[in-house]
C-alpha cells in the first residue's frame, strides 16, 4: 500500500469496474456510481471495448453511439440524459482482447500496452475537466488499474472494491486471481461486499472493509402503479419472479424443479440469458415459463410490483458463498415475498424477513407459504429493512471507512 494524498471528501471520483453504464442488467458499481454524484463529480470509464467486441459488434447501437470515441478518444467524456449532472460517462479507447493467453511475460507485455492505453484517457480527461487530485475507486475490475502510474499515484487515493470470488468466475479465474491480489496490496483502501469474501481477501495482508450492496430507493418505489409490462398482460396466474443474470449462479436443477411443481403459477425469469450452456432443461417445453430477455433497472419495478413472490435459487458452492446479492434489497424495496436458498452468510441475515429453503422440497413449498402468508404488516418490514440499506447509506458507510483507514495509516 503506498500513502497518497490526503483525502477531504470533495475530490472527484474516477471509477471504473466491468459493467458499462448502459449493460445489460442493474449494476451495483453503476449505482454506487450515482450516488456519489450526488455530492461528487464521478467520471465513471467503460469497461474497454476490445477490438474483437469492436468488429463482431460493429453494427450494434452501442459501438455505434461510441464508434469515434473507440477509435480516436473523441468526445469520450459524456453527460448521460437522467442521472445526475455531476455523473459523467466515459468511453476508453479500444484495447486488445488478451484473457485467452496464457500466464507470463507476453500477457504481462499486452496487459501493460491496454493499460497505457486506459491511462492515456485518463490523463486526457483529467487534463480536460481540470483535476488535480481524485479518488480513484476501482469497483472490481483489476485487470485495469490494479495499480497507477507513478504521476496519477501522486494525485489519486486508491481504492479496490471486490463484489464477487474471483477466483470461482469461469471467464477471469484465469488471470483476474493475481490481478485482484496486486490491487489490494497496492489499495490505500481495499473493500469486499459480502462477508465470506472479507474473510477470505483478508488473507492477502492488508485488512479488507466490508461494503455491501444497497437498493436504490429513488427506483423501486411500492407505492406507485407501474403499468403491467407486455409479457405479464393476460395473465391471471400467480407469479414467481427473479430479476437479474440468468448465468453460472443458479441452480438449474432448483429452477426447473419449481416451474415443474408449481404448474398452477407462472415463473417469470427478467434478465440477460446465460444460461444455455448450463443446462439441458427444456423450461420453455413446461409452458409455465417466461423469459424477457435483459430489462433496464427503472423497468424491474414494473415487474415486481405483479410478482407474487419472489425468488433467488442460487447455488450453494464458493462462489454464492461470497455474494452479498443486489437484488434482495431490491425485492425488499418493493415488498415482496422471497424465498432463497442460504447461499451466504449474508442472505442468511435477512432471515426474519425472508424465507430461507435448506433443499429443493423446502423451497417448493415456502414459495406456497411466502404467498399465503403475505400480508400489509409483513410489505411493511420489508420496505422499511430496505430503507437501512439504501445507497446513500452505503457512501456514508464509504467516507467512514474511508477516514478510518486514513487516520490508521497516518499512526
Amino acid at each position: 500500500m503506498i500513502k497518497t494524498i490526503e483525502v477531504t471528501g470533495k475530490e472527484p471520483i474516477i471509477m471504473i469496474s466491468m459493467s458499462r453504464w448502459d449493460g445489460d442488467y442493474s449494476s451495483a458499481a453503476i449505482s454506487l456510481a450515482k450516488e456519489f454524484s450526488k455530492t461528487n463529480h464521478v467520471y465513471y470509464f467503460d469497461h474497454p471495448f476490445t477490438l474483437k467486441e469492436l468488429v463482431s459488434q460493429f453494427r450494434s447501437p452501442r459501438i455505434k453511439n461510441r464508434l469515434k470515441s473507440l477509435l480516436f478518444g473523441t468526445n469520450a467524456c459524456r453527460s448521460v440524459k437522467g442521472y445526475p449532472e455531476k455523473f459523467h460517462h466515459v468511453v476508453p479507447r479500444v484495447v486488445l482482447s488478451i484473457n485467452w493467453m496464457p500466464r507470463g511475460f507476453f500477457h504481462y507485455f499486452l496487459l501493460g500496452f491496454n493499460e497505457r492505453i486506459f491511462f492515456s484517457g485518463l490523463r486526457k480527461v483529467l487534463k480536460e475537466e481540470k483535476i488535480d487530485r481524485f479518488i480513484f475507486f476501482n469497483s472490481y475490475n483489476p485487470f485495469y488499474g490494479r495499480t497507477l502510474p507513478k504521476d496519477l499515484l501522486k494525485k489519486a487515493y486508491f481504492v479496490y472494491q471486490s463484489r464477487d470470488d474471483i477466483s470461482q468466475s469461469e471467464y477471469v479465474s484465469k488471470h483476474g486471481v493475481n490481478l485482484e491480489r496486486e490491487a489490494i496490496l497496492n489499495a490505500n483502501l481495499s473493500l469486499a461486499t459480502g462477508k465470506s469474501l472479507v474473510k477470505k481477501l483478508s488473507r492477502f495482508g492488508p485488512k479488507v472493509s466490508q461494503l455491501p450492496n444497497a437498493a436504490d430507493i429513488e427506483i423501486f418505489k411500492s407505492n406507485i402503479s407501474w403499468e403491467r409490462p407486455a409479457e405479464l398482460k393476460g395473465i391471471t396466474k400467480k407469479i414467481i419472479g427473479y430479476t437479474g443474470n440468468i448465468c453460472h449462479r443458479v441452480d438449474y436443477d432448483l429452477l426447473y424443479t419449481v416451474a415443474k411443481e408449481h404448474k398452477d403459477k407462472v415463473l417469470v425469469m427478467v434478465g440477460p440469458r446465460n444460461d444455455l450452456d448450463k443446462h439441458t432443461y427444456d423450461f420453455e417445453g413446461l409452458g409455465n415459463v417466461i423469459f424477457t430477455g435483459a430489462k433496464n433497472i427503472r423497468d424491474l419495478p414494473a415487474y415486481l410490483q405483479y410478482f407474487d413472490c419472489t425468488i433467488i435459487p442460487f447455488k450453494m458452492n464458493e462462489l454464492t458463498k461470497g455474494i452479498y446479492p443486489l437484488k434482495v434489497n431490491e425485492y425488499l424495496a418493493m415488498g415482496k415475498p422471497l424465498v432463497s436458498t442460504p447461499f451466504s452468510p449474508d442472505i442468511k441475515e435477512f432471515g426474519e424477513v425472508i424465507y430461507l429453503a435448506e433443499h429443493t422440497d423446502d423451497f417448493v413449498k415456502k414459495i406456497d407459504q411466502a404467498i399465503h402468508e403475505d400480508n400489509d404488516e409483513l410489505k411493511t418490514a420489508r420496505i422499511e429493512l430496505a430503507k437501512t440499506s439504501s445507497w446513500t447509506n452505503r457512501v456514508a458507510l464509504f467516507w467512514k471507512l474511508l477516514k478510518n483507514a486514513n487516520e490508521k495509516q497516518d499512526n
